[in-house]
């Protein structure tokens, strides 16, 4: 009886991943471990069609034509994985000891203790420029991996093509992220945009997080309109990439001396006793999140 069953069942799953029906499934976070349990179990059966099956996906690198190519891609990349998870995280801040740095070595340590293999980028350590209009890119014929500008920003795109986690990390300046990051993200993004309506050319599904940072409280971000600005950078490293989490970190510690700078529209005390508890459970909560990057290989995206 259980023979015949396996049959069955066996006929059911040729058909359903021919259909691609599996792909589309697993982008639902409820329904893709119900889903992965079964062909777990399912692979006892059959482990020879379901290695050669995954095999066939992982040697077939997608196009991004397709709108399921891509979580497909990922899908068996992420069953037959044998090696290190590789988890990248941007500093787009320019001072490399405070709250932005701080919050994305506690995401890495989290993604370290899940089993992730860790860098952390400082950007302010590379000579580069943004996006230039060069349009090589977007030749005809032409398909490229990542920015085809040669400089010092090219080896750490190459390394986000190779990378399974990426996170960004900026403080607010003037209503926006960094100088830097902005240049960084216009050299990201731009290649795997398509002006002919089709889906992102990055070729697989990552998961990616923004960790914001900000001296502003946390209830003038809809006044001031930072939320709509989080909000279009989380739309566009999820058209990227596939997913994206977001973290907003405010009222953050500027200075070990406030005396010493014309600032006194805030308090220093306040803002150190904030750092000693409020920033602490931040921390906690980074540290949660790259774990999360990397135990959780699709995400759910709440809005902002």
């Amino acid at each position: 009886m259980i023979w015949l069953i396996s049959i069955i069942f066996h006929f059911a799953y040729l058909w359903a991943y021919k259909k691609c029906i599996f792909a589309k499934l697993c982008y639902k976070k409820v329904i893709s471990r119900y889903f992965l349990s079964i062909l777990k179990l399912f692979s006892l059966y059959h482990r020879t069609n379901f290695a050669k099956f995954v095999s066939s996906i992982e040697h077939t690198k997608p196009t991004g034509n397709e709108s399921y190519s891509r979580k497909l891609y990922t899908f068996a990349h992420a069953i037959k994985r044998k090696k290190l998870m590789k988890a990248i995280a941007i500093n787009g801040s320019p001072r490399k000891n405070w709250n932005t740095l701080i919050l994305l070595e506690m995401c890495m340590e989290g993604a370290k203790e899940a089993g992730a293999e860790t860098e952390i980028i400082n950007l302010y350590d590379l000579q580069y420029k943004g996006c230039t209009s060069c349009f090589a890119c977007k030749l005809k014929g032409v398909v490229l991996d990542k920015c085809a500008m040669i400089d010092e920003l090219e080896p750490i795109l190459q390394k986000i093509c190779e990378c399974d986690i990426l996170a960004l990390g900026s403080p607010i300046y003037f209503s926006s992220v960094t100088g830097q990051m902005r240049s960084f993200l216009e050299r990201l993004h731009f290649p795997y945009s398509s002006y002919e309506g089709k889906p992102s050319s990055f070729g697989k599904v990552i998961n990616t997080a923004l960790i914001f940072t900000m001296n502003a409280p946390a209830f003038a971000i809809p006044l001031i309109g930072y939320h709509r600005i989080f909000r279009y950078l989380k739309k566009l490293m999820k058209r990227t990439f596939g997913s994206c989490e977001t973290m907003v970190v405010t009222e953050t510690y500027q200075f070990e001396d406030y005396s010493k700078y014309a600032m006194t529209y805030f308090d220093g005390a306040k803002r150190l006793k904030r750092r000693n508890t409020v920033f602490a459970k931040e921390c906690e909560k980074a540290y949660e999140l790259g774990k999360k990057l990397c135990t959780s290989y699709f995400i759910d995206v709440p809005n902002i």
